[in-house]
């Protein structure tokens, strides 16, 4: 059976009575990331923006194209997107310098979601970052090791020189389901498990990752801990419609 996505066009306004000196940007909202074909659904969203304030709570409905937020001038901007609330994150910086938000990405959504909680407890830390330097000096974003750069930014010495790398770990995957494993994310390749090949092992930062089976029905969720350590959990894809 062949399933086909009607996407309707919406256009979402969020405005702050906070800001009267801000602007207003517009994010363009990716309409069909890799979980929609997995899912074969059009994506509803969670966004979480530092708007250079505070730390703000979103919703974002099926079929939004566009999305126009309040923010400060003069600060550095981020905004996570999360597809139907629970999977891989894509994420967006707008700053001084730029005429309009960086196009919502896969990479750097591990570090920019960070430095919004570090912005919830302390924005004046995060609100003057060159965020585009530091992609820039640092382009994988996943690479970032997230306690080097909080040091970095409480004792003010955060410049291109730091030293920021993360470590990665090698992960076992064992399943007794073989088959093509593909990620919810766009720059993580493929695995595949194998009866004859013995488990499978990937390479992976610290954090959450998702798979799905080549079989449409089951995906398994892994977490790497800072010192290296895995945990895999194999469940059913959950169904959204």
């Amino acid at each position: 059976m062949i399933r086909i996505l009607v996407l309707s066009v919406v256009l979402a306004f969020f405005p702050s009575c906070d800001i009267p000196d801000g602007r207003t940007v517009v994010l363009d909202i990716p309409s069909f990331p890799p979980i929609a074909s997995i899912l074969s659904e059009s994506p509803f969203y969670d966004l979480l923006c530092f708007d250079g304030y505070k730390v703000r709570h979103l919703f974002v409905q099926k079929g939004t194209s566009e999305v126009s937020i309040r923010v400060r001038r003069g600060s550095l901007v981020l905004f996570v997107l999360t597809p139907f609330g629970e999977f891989s994150p894509l994420a967006s910086w707008f700053q001084p310098g730029m005429s309009v938000p960086s196009t919502f990405s896969f990479g750097t959504a591990s570090t920019v979601r960070f430095l919004i909680d570090v912005a919830e407890r302390n924005p004046g830390l995060v609100s003057s970052l060159s965020f585009s330097d530091l992609i820039r000096d640092n382009p994988d974003g996943d690479s970032i090791d997230r306690r080097k750069l909080l040091d970095a930014l409480e004792n003010g010495n955060l410049s291109g020189s730091s030293d920021l790398a993360a470590k990665k770990f090698p992960v076992v995957v064992e399943t007794y389901l073989h088959g093509r494993w593909s990620s919810d994310r766009d720059d993580i390749p493929d695995f595949w498990t194998t009866l004859s090949g013995g488990p499978a092992e990937i390479w992976l930062y610290e954090g959450f990752y998702r798979f799905f089976h080549e079989n449409g029905e089951h995906m398994l969720v892994i977490a790497v801990s800072s010192d290296g350590s895995s945990i895999t959990k194999l469940s059913l894809i959950p169904i959204f419609s």
